[in-house]
């Protein structure tokens, strides 16, 4: 059977001819363009039959082509690396059938990895002086504050004062993710991008919600789907490559300080075995708790500085059938009472076996484990406080920096 191929939209008029809104696919501009949509809506003006800018994932090398360099005015949607290529496997893989490989693969393959996401922000940034005038909202500050970075748009591209802020308002909530889900399944009328090139509201051939244009919208997000070996991928290659323009504006993420438990905040207990007569191990019970100095004043103090402080602890002890799960956690709650300050505590049961040895440091997992319950880190503040080598190789996976509790407590 020979498929008759989808006739492609014509774009509708524009209603600023030298502005144009780019982005790597799946980085929030179907969002924004429909939030300029509802804005044209607002000021008299049909969205079927007209649109605010020419919105497309060109490259800079494409651009340059189709736009009057010194002329134009850009507004560039940015998003984190890591979000993008999860959200666009699914594109790929759920809705348009055009990708077999498992997300492992898509985030190192040469035509969809993360080199791909670098190269394509980096170009753009390194030609931005050449376009005209130039602004770059991060999909991260458009879901912290939606009015503010709008209006900074609008402000950009010359709509203001003729776009008042009770527009913006409305615009925003018109455009709310709930709301775009709704128009996307049919649920909604009022797909003011309809008539837009693109394929959004497309009637979908099955339910799975992953197929969906619209599909999550999480910052972090990717922490759901990545593996540990995944994520360390990203962010190194992220680390190298990545403009640095583009890593501060990732880095505003919690200022996490993660603190290892044993031989850190409270001394380790002798234990000493024929193979190795000076080993120790953590304090089993609440009697066996002792407190290293000075720990406890520290961490009370980066805690007032805006530092959110989670302990990790492997615990191999419960895999030998030394302590309970149940015992862990009530030695370290009381730990927190003597210390005088509560926080996050995750530990990791196994050593040797079991589905959880990911947790186990200088693994990742427990960091992780946090990251989806707290949010995304600011690599960049985020650091590792321990005592032992693990500890150092742990903060070297998560790209943190490591401080020896000996100079944390000394404030070296």
């Amino acid at each position: 059977m020979v498929r008759e191929k989808r006739p492609k939209k014509k774009r509708p008029p524009l209603y600023l001819r030298d502005s144009y809104l780019v982005s790597y696919p799946k980085s929030g501009r179907t969002w924004v363009r429909m939030v300029l949509a509802s804005l044209l809506q607002s000021m008299g003006k049909n969205p079927n039959e007209m649109e605010m800018v020419i919105a497309a994932h060109w490259t800079y090398s494409k651009a340059k082509k189709k736009i009057e360099l010194g002329k134009s005015r850009v507004v560039m949607v940015f998003r984190d690396p890591r979000d993008i290529l999860v959200s666009y496997y699914f594109e790929l893989t759920r809705r348009k059938r055009a990708y077999r490989k498992d997300i492992s693969h898509f985030v190192r393959s040469r035509n969809y990895g993360i080199s791909t996401v670098i190269n394509y922000y980096n170009d753009w940034y390194k030609h931005r002086d050449m376009l005209g005038d130039f602004l770059i909202v991060t999909y991260e500050d458009l879901k912290r504050d939606t009015f503010l970075e709008i209006k900074k748009v609008a402000d950009f591209l010359g709509l203001c004062p003729n776009v008042t802020d009770a527009m913006i308002k409305e615009a925003i909530e018109f455009s709310d993710f709930k709301n775009m889900k709704k128009i996307e399944a049919g649920e909604e009328k009022g797909n003011l991008l309809s008539s837009y090139h693109g394929t959004f509201g497309r009637k979908h051939k099955d339910q799975d919600p992953e197929s969906f244009r619209v599909r999550k919208g999480k910052v972090g997000g990717y922490f759901d789907y990545l593996s540990s070996d995944d994520i360390q991928y990203l962010d190194k290659r992220m680390r190298k490559k990545l403009h640095p323009f583009f890593q501060t504006k990732l880095n505003s993420g919690v200022k996490y300080l993660f603190v290892d438990f044993d031989g850190t905040v409270r001394e380790t207990v002798a234990d000493p075995t024929p193979k190795n007569p000076k080993d120790r191990r953590p304090p089993f019970t609440v009697e066996e708790i002792k407190i290293i100095p000075g720990i406890g004043k520290k961490l009370k103090e980066w805690r007032e500085k805006g530092w959110f402080i989670v302990g990790v602890s492997n615990q191999s002890g419960v895999e030998k059938g030394l302590v309970s799960e149940q015992m862990v956690k009530k030695v370290a709650e009381e730990t927190m009472n003597q210390l005088g300050i509560h926080f996050p505590f995750y530990f990791a049961p196994h050593k040797y076996k079991g589905d959880l040895l990911h947790l186990r440091k200088p693994n990742t997992g427990m960091a992780e484990l946090a990251f989806r319950e707290y949010g995304p880190p600011n690599l960049v503040e985020s650091f590792v406080v321990g005592d032992y080598t693990s500890d150092e190789k742990f903060a070297e996976n998560l790209g943190m920096k490591y401080v020896h509790v000996d100079d944390f407590i000394a404030d070296r």
